[in-house]
Protein backbone atom coordinates (compact mmCIF):
# COMPACT_ATOMS: atom_id res chain seq x y z
CA UNK A 1 0.00 0.00 0.00
CA UNK A 2 2.71 2.48 1.08
CA UNK A 3 4.76 1.49 -2.16
CA UNK A 4 2.12 2.37 -4.59
CA UNK A 5 1.34 5.42 -2.80
CA UNK A 6 4.54 6.31 -3.42
CA UNK A 7 4.64 5.61 -6.88
CA UNK A 8 1.62 8.11 -6.86
CA UNK A 9 3.39 10.77 -5.25
CA UNK A 10 5.94 10.08 -8.02
CA UNK A 11 4.44 9.37 -10.89
CA UNK A 12 0.51 9.41 -11.03
CA UNK A 13 0.38 8.12 -14.41
CA UNK A 14 2.59 5.11 -13.54
CA UNK A 15 0.26 4.40 -10.94
CA UNK A 16 -3.20 4.42 -11.99
CA UNK A 17 -1.52 2.63 -15.52
CA UNK A 18 -0.20 -0.03 -13.25
CA UNK A 19 -4.29 0.05 -11.12
CA UNK A 20 -5.32 -0.34 -14.71
CA UNK A 21 -3.53 -3.28 -16.40
CA UNK A 22 -2.93 -5.01 -13.03
CA UNK A 23 -6.08 -4.71 -11.31
CA UNK A 24 -7.03 -8.28 -9.86
CA UNK A 25 -3.20 -7.85 -8.40
CA UNK A 26 -3.30 -4.09 -7.20
CA UNK A 27 -7.32 -4.09 -5.76
CA UNK A 28 -6.33 -5.83 -3.01
CA UNK A 29 -3.94 -3.44 -2.17
CA UNK A 30 -5.43 -0.32 -2.87
CA UNK A 31 -9.14 -1.17 -1.40
CA UNK A 32 -9.74 -4.03 0.52
CA UNK A 33 -8.80 -5.79 2.49
CA UNK A 34 -5.29 -3.77 2.73
CA UNK A 35 -7.12 -0.32 3.03
CA UNK A 36 -8.70 -1.65 6.41
CA UNK A 37 -5.09 -1.42 8.17
CA UNK A 38 -4.24 1.52 6.44
CA UNK A 39 -7.04 3.84 7.73
CA UNK A 40 -6.27 2.28 10.79
CA UNK A 41 -2.76 3.15 10.98
CA UNK A 42 -3.37 6.76 8.49
CA UNK A 43 -2.41 8.89 11.41
CA UNK A 44 1.23 6.68 11.27
CA UNK A 45 1.55 6.46 7.96
CA UNK A 46 -0.25 10.04 6.46
CA UNK A 47 1.36 11.49 2.93
CA UNK A 48 1.46 14.99 3.02
CA UNK A 49 0.60 15.18 -0.86
CA UNK A 50 -3.35 16.81 -0.75
CA UNK A 51 -5.21 13.52 -1.91
CA UNK A 52 -8.49 15.25 -0.92
CA UNK A 53 -10.48 18.04 1.09
CA UNK A 54 -10.76 17.77 5.21
CA UNK A 55 -14.25 20.43 6.38
CA UNK A 56 -14.99 20.26 10.11
CA UNK A 57 -17.92 22.71 11.62
CA UNK A 58 -15.54 25.63 11.89
CA UNK A 59 -15.25 25.53 7.83
CA UNK A 60 -19.07 26.81 7.84
CA UNK A 61 -19.10 29.42 5.24
CA UNK A 62 -15.64 29.38 3.67
CA UNK A 63 -17.14 25.54 2.20
CA UNK A 64 -17.38 27.10 -1.53
CA UNK A 65 -14.30 28.97 -1.16
CA UNK A 66 -12.31 25.73 -0.37
CA UNK A 67 -13.26 24.45 -3.33
CA UNK A 68 -12.57 27.03 -5.74
CA UNK A 69 -9.01 26.64 -4.15
CA UNK A 70 -8.86 22.78 -5.00
CA UNK A 71 -6.46 22.72 -7.87
CA UNK A 72 -8.93 20.72 -10.49
CA UNK A 73 -12.20 22.60 -11.65
CA UNK A 74 -13.62 19.88 -13.68
CA UNK A 75 -15.07 17.24 -10.60
CA UNK A 76 -17.41 14.84 -11.68
CA UNK A 77 -17.50 12.23 -9.03
CA UNK A 78 -17.04 12.85 -4.93
CA UNK A 79 -16.84 10.12 -2.06
CA UNK A 80 -17.98 11.78 0.79
CA UNK A 81 -17.46 10.18 4.32
CA UNK A 82 -17.54 10.96 7.92
CA UNK A 83 -15.05 8.09 9.11
CA UNK A 84 -18.16 6.84 11.49
CA UNK A 85 -18.25 3.47 10.03
CA UNK A 86 -15.48 2.55 7.90
CA UNK A 87 -15.86 -1.47 7.22
CA UNK A 88 -15.84 -3.48 9.99
CA UNK A 89 -13.18 -1.33 12.23
CA UNK A 90 -16.11 1.19 13.46
CA UNK A 91 -14.99 4.65 13.89
CA UNK A 92 -11.88 5.87 13.07
CA UNK A 93 -12.83 9.89 12.46
CA UNK A 94 -10.21 11.31 9.64
CA UNK A 95 -8.52 8.32 9.51
CA UNK A 96 -11.32 7.29 7.54
CA UNK A 97 -10.16 9.71 4.70
CA UNK A 98 -8.27 6.41 3.01
CA UNK A 99 -11.70 4.96 2.19
CA UNK A 100 -12.75 7.71 -0.04
CA UNK A 101 -9.14 7.90 -1.39
CA UNK A 102 -8.92 4.20 -2.21
CA UNK A 103 -12.75 4.20 -3.57
CA UNK A 104 -11.67 6.91 -6.05
CA UNK A 105 -8.88 5.23 -7.28
CA UNK A 106 -11.24 1.78 -8.35
CA UNK A 107 -13.49 4.63 -9.98
CA UNK A 108 -10.30 5.47 -12.46
CA UNK A 109 -9.02 1.60 -12.75
CA UNK A 110 -12.02 -0.14 -13.33
CA UNK A 111 -14.28 2.65 -14.58
CA UNK A 112 -11.93 5.33 -16.65
CA UNK A 113 -13.13 8.13 -14.29
CA UNK A 114 -9.78 10.47 -14.85
CA UNK A 115 -8.01 11.14 -11.84
CA UNK A 116 -8.78 14.93 -12.15
CA UNK A 117 -12.28 14.28 -12.07
CA UNK A 118 -12.27 12.70 -8.83
CA UNK A 119 -12.62 14.12 -4.99
CA UNK A 120 -12.26 12.66 -1.81
CA UNK A 121 -14.21 14.33 0.93
CA UNK A 122 -13.38 13.94 4.65
CA UNK A 123 -16.23 15.61 7.19
CA UNK A 124 -14.66 15.66 10.68
CA UNK A 125 -17.09 16.29 13.47
CA UNK A 126 -14.71 14.72 15.72
CA UNK A 127 -14.39 10.58 17.19
CA UNK A 128 -15.92 8.71 19.46
CA UNK A 129 -12.92 6.42 19.30
CA UNK A 130 -11.33 7.98 22.77
CA UNK A 131 -7.92 6.12 21.88
CA UNK A 132 -7.17 7.40 18.83
CA UNK A 133 -8.49 10.91 19.89
CA UNK A 134 -5.78 11.35 22.44
CA UNK A 135 -3.22 9.85 20.06
CA UNK A 136 -0.57 12.33 19.34
CA UNK A 137 -0.29 11.49 15.94
CA UNK A 138 -4.16 12.11 14.92
CA UNK A 139 -4.88 14.75 12.94
CA UNK A 140 -8.66 15.45 13.18
CA UNK A 141 -10.71 17.16 15.79
CA UNK A 142 -10.13 16.05 19.25
CA UNK A 143 -13.50 15.81 20.55
CA UNK A 144 -16.28 13.72 20.43
CA UNK A 145 -18.70 13.17 17.35
CA UNK A 146 -20.56 16.36 16.82
CA UNK A 147 -24.23 15.76 16.02
CA UNK A 148 -27.23 17.49 15.11
CA UNK A 149 -27.28 20.70 14.05
CA UNK A 150 -24.11 21.73 13.41
CA UNK A 151 -23.76 18.60 11.22
CA UNK A 152 -26.30 18.98 9.22
CA UNK A 153 -25.45 22.62 8.31
CA UNK A 154 -22.05 21.65 7.66
CA UNK A 155 -23.01 18.10 5.08
CA UNK A 156 -25.56 20.87 3.91
CA UNK A 157 -23.29 23.28 2.79
CA UNK A 158 -21.44 20.97 1.25
CA UNK A 159 -23.54 19.31 -1.10
CA UNK A 160 -25.21 22.82 -2.12
CA UNK A 161 -21.25 24.21 -3.01
CA UNK A 162 -20.63 20.90 -4.60
CA UNK A 163 -23.81 21.11 -7.27
CA UNK A 164 -22.83 25.45 -7.26
CA UNK A 165 -19.12 24.86 -8.12
CA UNK A 166 -19.73 21.53 -10.38
CA UNK A 167 -22.86 21.40 -11.71
CA UNK A 168 -26.22 19.39 -10.49
CA UNK A 169 -24.67 16.46 -12.40
CA UNK A 170 -22.09 15.63 -10.08
CA UNK A 171 -21.97 12.66 -8.70
CA UNK A 172 -21.97 12.63 -4.28
CA UNK A 173 -20.57 9.21 -2.95
CA UNK A 174 -22.06 9.03 0.69
CA UNK A 175 -19.50 5.95 2.27
CA UNK A 176 -19.04 4.38 5.25
CA UNK A 177 -21.48 7.04 7.34
CA UNK A 178 -22.81 5.62 11.17
CA UNK A 179 -26.71 4.03 10.16
CA UNK A 180 -28.30 7.08 12.10
CA UNK A 181 -26.66 9.48 9.42
CA UNK A 182 -26.29 7.23 6.20
CA UNK A 183 -30.05 6.81 6.18
CA UNK A 184 -30.84 10.46 7.11
CA UNK A 185 -28.48 11.82 4.47
CA UNK A 186 -29.68 9.29 1.87
CA UNK A 187 -33.26 10.04 2.55
CA UNK A 188 -32.29 14.32 2.22
CA UNK A 189 -30.48 14.24 -0.56
CA UNK A 190 -31.67 11.63 -3.03
CA UNK A 191 -34.56 14.26 -4.40
CA UNK A 192 -32.26 17.04 -4.55
CA UNK A 193 -28.38 15.90 -5.75
CA UNK A 194 -26.73 12.98 -7.66
CA UNK A 195 -26.43 10.85 -5.06
CA UNK A 196 -26.34 7.58 -3.71
CA UNK A 197 -24.94 5.62 -0.24
CA UNK A 198 -22.83 2.59 -1.68
CA UNK A 199 -23.10 1.07 1.78
CA UNK A 200 -26.76 1.10 1.04
CA UNK A 201 -27.79 0.88 -2.84
CA UNK A 202 -23.87 0.01 -3.95
CA UNK A 203 -24.30 -3.32 -2.09
CA UNK A 204 -27.68 -4.07 -2.25
CA UNK A 205 -27.39 -3.80 -6.48
CA UNK A 206 -24.57 -6.44 -6.39
CA UNK A 207 -26.88 -8.44 -4.33
CA UNK A 208 -29.45 -8.37 -6.19
CA UNK A 209 -27.61 -8.73 -9.83
CA UNK A 210 -26.76 -12.44 -8.36
CA UNK A 211 -29.97 -13.17 -6.93
CA UNK A 212 -31.04 -12.43 -10.76
CA UNK A 213 -28.13 -14.16 -12.30
CA UNK A 214 -29.46 -17.24 -10.31
CA UNK A 215 -32.87 -17.95 -11.94
CA UNK A 216 -31.30 -19.72 -15.21
CA UNK A 217 -29.92 -22.30 -12.87
CA UNK A 218 -31.92 -22.50 -10.11
CA UNK A 219 -35.48 -22.01 -12.06
CA UNK A 220 -36.71 -20.52 -8.90
CA UNK A 221 -38.28 -16.61 -10.20
CA UNK A 222 -37.00 -13.86 -7.66
CA UNK A 223 -41.15 -13.66 -6.35
CA UNK A 224 -40.92 -17.20 -5.12
CA UNK A 225 -38.37 -16.81 -3.31
CA UNK A 226 -38.15 -16.12 0.65
CA UNK A 227 -35.45 -14.44 2.53
CA UNK A 228 -34.13 -14.05 5.75
CA UNK A 229 -31.46 -11.09 6.18
CA UNK A 230 -28.82 -12.10 9.08
CA UNK A 231 -28.47 -8.43 10.50
CA UNK A 232 -30.32 -5.14 9.62
CA UNK A 233 -27.71 -2.27 9.63
CA UNK A 234 -27.29 -0.19 6.22
CA UNK A 235 -25.77 -3.39 3.98
CA UNK A 236 -29.07 -5.60 4.97
CA UNK A 237 -32.03 -3.37 5.28
CA UNK A 238 -30.49 -1.90 1.52
CA UNK A 239 -30.68 -5.01 0.12
CA UNK A 240 -33.91 -5.72 1.44
CA UNK A 241 -35.63 -2.71 0.20
CA UNK A 242 -33.90 -3.11 -3.00
CA UNK A 243 -35.03 -6.90 -3.09
CA UNK A 244 -38.53 -5.77 -2.25
CA UNK A 245 -39.00 -3.52 -5.18
CA UNK A 246 -37.35 -6.20 -7.50
CA UNK A 247 -40.30 -8.20 -6.37
CA UNK A 248 -43.21 -5.73 -6.50
CA UNK A 249 -42.10 -5.42 -10.20
CA UNK A 250 -42.12 -8.99 -10.25
CA UNK A 251 -45.33 -9.86 -9.01
CA UNK A 252 -47.03 -6.70 -10.38
CA UNK A 253 -47.98 -6.03 -6.70
CA UNK A 254 -47.51 -3.79 -3.78
CA UNK A 255 -44.33 -2.84 -1.90
CA UNK A 256 -46.10 -4.09 1.31
CA UNK A 257 -47.03 -7.17 -0.31
CA UNK A 258 -43.20 -7.61 -1.78
CA UNK A 259 -41.70 -7.49 1.46
CA UNK A 260 -43.92 -10.07 3.41
CA UNK A 261 -41.18 -12.26 1.56
CA UNK A 262 -38.33 -10.74 3.67
CA UNK A 263 -37.40 -10.98 7.22
CA UNK A 264 -34.99 -9.46 9.07
CA UNK A 265 -32.95 -10.72 12.59
CA UNK A 266 -31.11 -8.40 14.32
CA UNK A 267 -28.74 -8.57 17.40
CA UNK A 268 -31.43 -8.96 19.26
CA UNK A 269 -33.80 -11.12 17.04
CA UNK A 270 -36.68 -11.21 15.35
CA UNK A 271 -37.82 -7.89 13.33
CA UNK A 272 -41.66 -7.85 13.98
CA UNK A 273 -44.05 -5.62 14.53
CA UNK A 274 -44.58 -5.96 18.29
CA UNK A 275 -40.78 -4.45 18.70
CA UNK A 276 -40.80 -1.03 20.27
CA UNK A 277 -37.49 -0.98 19.71
CA UNK A 278 -36.78 -0.85 15.90
CA UNK A 279 -35.44 2.59 14.38
CA UNK A 280 -36.95 3.64 11.49
CA UNK A 281 -34.99 1.84 8.53
CA UNK A 282 -36.47 -1.52 9.80
CA UNK A 283 -39.93 -1.10 10.59
CA UNK A 284 -40.85 -1.69 7.09
CA UNK A 285 -40.06 -4.82 7.40
CA UNK A 286 -42.04 -5.83 10.58
CA UNK A 287 -43.99 -8.17 10.20
CA UNK A 288 -46.55 -10.01 12.36
CA UNK A 289 -44.75 -12.45 14.54
CA UNK A 290 -45.42 -16.03 13.17
CA UNK A 291 -47.62 -18.73 15.36
CA UNK A 292 -45.13 -20.76 17.68
CA UNK A 293 -42.11 -18.16 17.13
CA UNK A 294 -40.34 -16.60 20.12
CA UNK A 295 -39.73 -12.63 19.68
CA UNK A 296 -35.53 -13.10 20.20
CA UNK A 297 -35.04 -16.24 18.42
CA UNK A 298 -32.02 -17.24 17.19
CA UNK A 299 -31.29 -17.50 13.78
CA UNK A 300 -31.77 -21.27 13.45
CA UNK A 301 -35.24 -20.94 15.17
CA UNK A 302 -35.91 -17.71 12.80
CA UNK A 303 -35.04 -20.49 9.70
Amino acid sequence: YTFLHSLQDGCEDVYFAALSKYTEECMPLVYTPTVGQACTDWHKIFRHTPRGLYFHPGDRGYVEEALENWPEHEIKVIVMTDGERILGLGDLGVNGMGIAIGKLALYTACAGVHPRHCLPIHVDVGTNNAPLRFDSRYMGLRQPRERGAAYDELVEEIVTAAKRRYGETVLIQFEDFGNANAFALLERYQGRATCFNDDIQGTAATALAGVLASTPLTGVELSEHRFLFYGAGEAGCGIASLLAAAIADDKHCSLREAREHIWLLDSKGLVHAGRSDLVHHKEPFAHALPEGVSEACNLREAI
